[in-house]
C-alpha cells in the first residue's frame, strides 16, 4: 500500500494586498521567507483593525508589564494581551541596559529597543499586524494571550488558487503583474463600508509538506521500496492546486479541472492507493460551492481539519467531526 497526505502550511502570516506591495520593495528578509512558497491563494475578508484605549492606564496593567488592546472586524471585537516581560525575554532585550517603547496604529503594533536615557528608538524587536497577531496566536506565541474569538477572524472567501512553476509565489503574484490579482482588485467590492479593497484582499503563501505511508512486505526489494516513495515536488504542487479548485470551485480560476484527478502533471499515475490534502492552519476557506476548514498540528495532529481525499477516480471532501 502506498498513500500520502499533503499538508498546506503558511510560510508567512497572511498579508494584505497593500502590505504585499510594500514587502515586494522593502523587506529582503521577509521576501526570502516567502520564496519558500510555490502555492498561493487570493482570499478576502472584512478588514481587521486594532483598537486601543484612549486611557493609557487601561492600555497597560499597573506594573506596566502587560500591553492590552482589541482587534475588530466590523461588529466582532476580541481582546488580547501581550506579556512584555516574555516579549523581552524572547527577543533577548536586557531592560537593565535598554528601555522598551512601542508605537501603535490601526493596522500594526511595533515594539522597539530604545535608549534608556533618551528613549530614542534603536531597533524593532517585535511587530504585529492584524493578520500576524492571529497567526502568532495560532502558533502559540508565548507572549500573546486572549483572542478567544480567533476562529471568527479566520474565515476567508476564496477567489483564486495558483502555483508558481518557475518563480517563487511572491514574484509570481506581486512583483510581476498578475492577471487574476488585478482582475479581483478591479471587479470585487469591499465588504466593509469604510475599508479599501486592497486592505481586504489577503494573500496566503503556502508550502506543502508530505506525510507518506507505505507498507514493505517480505520479499520486496528495499531500493525499489525507497524509489517508489519518491515523488517529484512539482507534481504534488500541481496536483494540490487542481484538488482545491475542483472541490471549492474558486471564482477566478477559469480552468476548473473537471476531469481531476486524471491528468499528466499530477499524482494520478504515481502508483498511490490513495492520497489527499488538508490545511495545516486553523483557517476556513469559503466559496459559493463549499468550504474547507484547517487546523494546526499540535496538540491533536490536525484533528479539526477537513480533508480532500482521492481514491482512484473519486475525489471527496471529508468534513471533520471536531
Amino acid at each position: 500500500m502506498k498513500s500520502q497526505i499533503s499538508i498546506l502550511k503558511l510560510v508567512y502570516p497572511p498579508i494584505s494586498n497593500q502590505y504585499a506591495e510594500w514587502l515586494s520593495k522593502d523587506s529582503k528578509e521577509i521576501r526570502d521567507q516567502l520564496k519558500d512558497s510555490n502555492l498561493y491563494m487570493i482570499v478576502q475578508r472584512a478588514e481587521a483593525k486594532f483598537r486601543f484605549s484612549e486611557d493609557s492606564n487601561e492600555a497597560m496593567n499597573k506594573e506596566k508589564t502587560i500591553f492590552k488592546a482589541k482587534i475588530t472586524i466590523e461588529d466582532i471585537v476580541d481582546d488580547f494581551q501581550i506579556d512584555l516581560d516574555k516579549l523581552c525575554e524572547i527577543n533577548k532585550l536586557d531592560l537593565n541596559e535598554y528601555s522598551l517603547s512601542f508605537e501603535i496604529g490601526k493596522k500594526q503594533i511595533r515594539f522597539w529597543k530604545s535608549d534608556k536615557v533618551t528613549m530614542k528608538p534603536l531597533d524593532v524587536i517585535a511587530w504585529f499586524t492584524t493578520e500576524k497577531i492571529l497567526w502568532d496566536k495560532w502558533h502559540k506565541h508565548p507572549a500573546i494571550t486572549g483572542l478567544d474569538k480567533e476562529e471568527l477572524f479566520s474565515r476567508f472567501y476564496l477567489h483564486y488558487v495558483g502555483i508558481s512553476k518557475k518563480d517563487d509565489s511572491l514574484t509570481r503574484l506581486v512583483v510581476k503583474p498578475h492577471d487574476k490579482r488585478l482582475r479581483i482588485l478591479s471587479n470585487e467590492y469591499n465588504m466593509s463600508n469604510n475599508s479599501r479593497l486592497t486592505d481586504e484582499i489577503i494573500l496566503l503563501f503556502f508550502k506543502i509538506e508530505d506525510l507518506k505511508i507505505q507498507t514493505w512486505e517480505i520479499g520486496d526489494n528495499y531500493s525499489d521500496f525507497i524509489e517508489r516513495m519518491e515523488v517529484e515536488k512539482e507534481l504534488v504542487i500541481a496536483d494540490a492546486e487542481k484538488a482545491f479548485i475542483k472541490i471549492l470551485n474558486s471564482k477566478y480560476n477559469a480552468q476548473k479541472y473537471e476531469n481531476y484527478p486524471k491528468g499528466k502533471d499530477g499524482l494520478y499515475n504515481q502508483g498511490f492507493d490513495g492520497y489527499g490534502y488538508l490545511l495545516g492552519e486553523p483557517l476556513t476557506l469559503i466559496t459559493n460551492d463549499a468550504q474547507i476548514k484547517g487546523d494546526v498540528e499540535e496538540p491533536s495532529f490536525y484533528s479539526k481539519a477537513d480533508s480532500i481525499i482521492i481514491n482512484g477516480d473519486e475525489v471527496k471532501l471529508f468534513k471533520s467531526n471536531n
